[in-house]
């Protein structure tokens, strides 16, 4: 028994008391998005994909672009970066969150609270909503057993999942 408390003890003290064994991480440096929206519109084009966003702006998504979820389709929520992701992962990169019927943009993930911004482990950061509940401020969130952060259409962080029960509705009215 002793030994195997040594053993755990070690393990913690190689791997750091911040990230419990087997979760994935959040990167120290966060990319933030120079693009938010729902997607309004699609079109191809011979160097990317032409992405109308519901407030009239657009982007072009280049070919080759760091895939973080998923295909941009119709009505999800993109998010979109020239750079700044961390790793081999540099260049352009978007992530495309599907909607659930309650409105609420469920992205499975681990994060982290930073100051008045939620990191994700997908590598980038969302502001946080004043929906967010004041006692999670300062909380280490991890995927484990999954529960991921309901964004709202504006790609503010709303809560865990689990709090906000995948409503828009406050999590303190669940």
């Amino acid at each position: 028994m002793a030994a195997a408390l040594l053993s755990l003890v070690i393990a913690l003290l190689l791997t750091g008391c911040r990230d419990p064994l087997g979760a994935p991480g959040v990167p120290d440096e966060a990319a933030f998005p120079s693009v938010i929206g729902i997607v309004k519109g699609l079109e191809r084009e011979p160097d990317g994909v032409l992405v109308e966003l519901a407030d009239g702006s657009s982007v072009l998504v280049p070919n080759g672009a760091n895939d973080l979820t998923g295909s941009i389709e119709l009505g999800r929520l993109v998010f979109y970066g020239e750079s700044g992701l961390a790793g081999d992962n540099d260049g352009p990169w978007f992530a495309a969150i599907r909607s659930l019927p309650s409105g609420c943009y469920r992205v499975p993930v681990n994060g982290e609270v930073r100051d008045d911004r939620l990191a994700l482990s997908l590598g980038f950061s969302v502001p946080l909503s004043e929906e967010w509940p004041e006692n999670e401020t300062e909380t280490r969130f991890v995927n484990s057993p999954p529960v991921g952060f309901c964004l709202n259409e504006a790609g503010e962080a709303d809560g865990t999942y689990a709090n906000t029960r995948g409503s828009r509705s406050s999590p303190a009215n669940p």
